[in-house]
């Protein structure tokens, strides 16, 4: 298509028409921050969208994007309202219903899929693009990240992380990336086809794969993706890694320390997420801390106290390993957060 024609198309006025403003041109150009969620998981879509916002130095730059099944009025209200209360940008866009066709996702959802269509969903004039899981926390301005040198591959990802033996029993087979934080070059990702290309292995795969949306990426890509820094993904398996020095890890050994120290965007991998009564992940009350800020917070104190008491006891035995790791932590709240929790105290409203 021809540039002016499809800048007139996504500005949405006829050609030869130059009455235009001039803040939509710049809102056309800026990198999009893409989540994908339906309406369960919107509470902790808000948190990961909110902890971005808290984070960051201009937050007017800022420019999300949330493609979903369908969202209810109500919710699709109270994000748009949370995000511009913040000065940020907010699109909701509903994808096809029938988006996953006959795929085997497993305990998946449509949901799991939707990054894949993410171009045909984005301006053509936009160049670049961050995919954010909804069981993220964003403790650093993503602006550094949006800035990294991707040497002329389409996605910058961080390893997936995992055992000595399962890394073993992947030896020979090329690097694999955890696809929960994802920094995209559009461009490429377009010239390469590679959501159209990771679909059509989906619908050939024969067996049941474990991380279908991941899975698919990985063989696609065959290992070409820049290797972001251990912290842009910081995943629970680091503190084990660390703890009992992976080998395969030996060379990262600093990058390591310093994504425990000082994690720039937390992922809560696992079925047990911060949001559950039975999470023991050392962060979960960092993600606790920052729902306050959204329409969904989280009662952290009730939340414990729905499990019976034997569960609690049974939680109470992982306490000290918890506290350790979280005492590892370096990080201080940003003041933003800090004033708006003294609003939140005194009952005013947060912005």
């Amino acid at each position: 298509m021809i540039p002016g024609v499809a800048l007139c198309r996504d500005l949405g006025v006829e050609q030869g028409c130059f009455n235009v403003d001039l803040d939509q041109i710049r809102k056309l150009f800026m990198f999009r921050i893409v989540l994908c969620t339906d309406e369960g998981y919107a509470p902790h879509c808000a948190v990961v969208i909110l902890s971005t916002i808290m984070h960051c130095s201009a937050p007017a730059d800022l420019h999300f994007v949330i493609l979903t099944p369908g969202l209810s009025s109500p919710t699709a209200s109270a994000l748009r309202n949370m995000v511009t209360d913040h000065g940020a940008h907010l699109d909701i866009i509903t994808v096809e219903s029938d988006i996953s066709g006959n795929l085997n996702l497993g305990r998946f959802g449509s949901g799991a899929i939707m990054r894949l269509y993410m171009d045909r969903y984005l301006p053509t004039q936009c160049k670049k693009a961050l995919y954010l899981d909804c069981d993220l926390l964003v403790l650093s301005d993503i602006s550094t990240l949006t800035r990294i040198d991707l040497c002329g591959r389409a996605i910058g990802a961080v390893t997936d992380l995992c055992s000595p033996d399962a890394y073993a029993k992947q030896s020979g087979r090329t690097p694999y990336c955890n696809t929960g934080v994802l920094m995209i070059d559009l461009e490429l990702w377009r010239e390469q086809a590679i959501g159209e290309r990771a679909l059509s292995y989906l619908q050939q795969a024969t067996g049941g794969l474990r991380y279908p949306d991941q899975d698919a990426l990985n063989q696609v890509l065959a290992g070409n993706w820049f290797s972001l820094d251990l912290s842009w993904n910081f995943q629970p398996a680091a503190y084990t890694a660390l703890e009992k020095k992976f080998d395969y890890l030996a060379n990262r050994h600093e990058e390591l320390i310093g994504a425990v120290h000082r994690p720039k965007i937390v992922h809560f991998i696992g079925g047990v997420k911060p949001w559950h009564a039975e999470c023991t992940h050392p962060l979960q009350d960092l993600f606790i801390y920052f729902s306050a800020f959204t329409p969904w917070p989280i009662d952290r104190i009730g939340l414990k106290a729905s499990l019976p008491l034997n569960r609690r006891l049974r939680l109470a035995f992982k306490q000290p390993r918890q506290r350790r790791r979280r005492n590892m932590l370096m990080y201080q709240l940003p003041d933003r957060a800090v004033h708006q929790a003294q609003l939140i105290q005194n009952g005013e409203t947060a912005k």
